[in-house]
C-alpha cells in the first residue's frame, strides 16, 4: 500500500524516481468534471504501477469537509467547504 496525499508516495524515497503531483482533489472536485476526474484516476493508478510494488493507493479520500480550517482537507474529494 501508499499513501497521497496527491499523488502516489511510493515505497520508499527515491530521488530519481520522484512522485508525480497531479491537481490535488480540492481543486479538481469542485467543477464535477467526470471526465477530468477520470484521467485523474487513470494517471493516478499508473503512477501506482510505477512506484510498486503496490497494489493499494489510499488516496485521495472523499470526506465530508465541515471547515475551510480542516488539516487535510486539501487531500478529499468533497462539496464545496465554503
Amino acid at each position: 500500500m501508499s499513501d497521497g496525499p496527491a499523488g502516489v508516495r511510493g515505497v520508499r524515497f527515491d530521488a530519481d524516481n520522484p512522485s508525480s503531483l497531479p491537481a490535488v482533489p480540492d481543486r479538481t472536485r469542485r467543477d464535477w468534471d467526470v471526465e477530468l476526474i477520470e484521467e485523474l484516476a487513470l494517471a493516478l493508478g499508473r503512477e501506482t504501477t510505477r512506484q510498486g510494488p503496490l497494489n493499494v493507493l489510499l488516496a485521495p479520500t472523499v470526506n465530508l469537509i465541515r471547515t475551510p480550517l480542516s488539516g487535510r482537507g486539501f487531500e478529499c474529494f468533497s462539496e464545496d467547504s465554503l
